[in-house]
C-alpha cells in the first residue's frame, strides 16, 4: 500500500476530531501524531479525553471585596466527588494533560439569584507556576454545559417562572480554547475565583471548576 498524502491524513483526523478538540490542530503526517498550537507535537494515541475537577465552598455568604478562592490546591481530606486531584497544584509524576476547556459550575441546587451574582461579580484566573496568568476573565467567560438553574412555578402567572444556565445546552456546542494549556508534573497550576467587589449571597454554596483535558491516564 502506498503512502498517504499529508492532506489525506489531515482530512481523516479533521473528521475524527472536529467535535472533540479546538480549532487549529493539524496532523503532522505521522500516523496518530497531531500538532497543537503553542504546545507542539503530541501522540493522540497516548492520550484520552478526561476531566480534572475540584469543588470549593464559597463562604462566607457576605464575601468581602478582593476575596480569592483557589482551586486544585487545597485537596486534603476531599472525597472523590469533590476532586480527583491526587497531589496539590500539580499532576502526578509522569502525567501530562492538555486543557482545552475550563468550566465553572455552581451546584444545580444553588438559588438562581445567587448564580446570577456569582457569574456577574466573580472573576476567573488560570495560573501556572503560581504567578503566570494564562487565561482570565469574568466567570461568564468560563461557561459549563451542565448547569441549569431556575425557580419552580407554583401558579400559572408567568412572573413566577424563571430558568437560566451558565452555559449552553450541549457539551458538543461548547466553545474550546483556541490555544490549549499544557500541564505536566514540572508545573504547578491553579484556578482562582476572585470577587473584586463585595458580594452578598443568600447562603454559602459549592462551586466546581472542571478542566476538560486530553491526558495520558486518569488521575484516580
Amino acid at each position: 500500500m502506498g503512502a498517504y498524502s499529508n492532506d489525506y491524513v489531515n482530512g481523516i483526523l479533521a473528521g475524527m476530531m472536529g467535535q472533540g478538540l479546538p480549532g487549529g490542530i493539524t496532523a503532522t503526517g505521522v500516523p496518530g501524531e497531531i500538532n497543537i498550537p503553542g504546545i507542539g507535537k503530541q501522540r493522540l494515541g497516548d492520550m484520552r479525553i478526561d476531566t480534572i475537577w475540584d469543588r470549593v465552598l464559597i463562604t462566607p455568604a457576605s464575601i468581602p471585596a478582593g476575596t480569592r478562592f483557589p482551586y486544585f490546591r487545597d485537596i486534603q481530606g476531599k472525597q472523590r466527588h469533590e476532586t480527583n486531584m491526587v497531589e496539590a497544584s500539580r499532576l502526578p509524576k509522569g502525567q501530562e494533560a492538555i486543557v482545552y476547556r475550563i468550566n465553572v459550575l455552581p451546584l444545580p441546587n444553588t438559588p438562581f439569584e445567587d448564580v446570577e451574582l456569582i457569574l456577574s461579580y466573580g472573576y476567573g484566573e488560570f495560573l501556572l507556576d503560581e504567578d503566570t496568568r494564562v487565561k482570565s476573565g469574568p466567570l461568564f467567560l468560563f461557561p459549563s454545559a451542565w448547569g441549569m438553574y431556575g425557580n419552580i412555578m407554583t401558579t400559572n402567572t408567568a412572573a413566577t417562572e424563571g430558568l437560566g444556565t451558565n452555559g449552553i445546552p450541549s457539551p458538543g456546542a461548547q466553545p474550546r480554547m483556541m490555544i490549549p494549556i499544557f500541564l505536566s508534573e514540572q508545573r504547578t497550576f491553579r484556578f482562582d475565583i476572585v470577587f473584586y467587589p463585595a458580594t452578598v449571597l443568600s447562603g454559602t454554596t459549592h462551586i466546581y471548576v472542571c478542566l476538560d483535558v486530553l491526558m495520558t491516564r486518569p488521575l484516580r
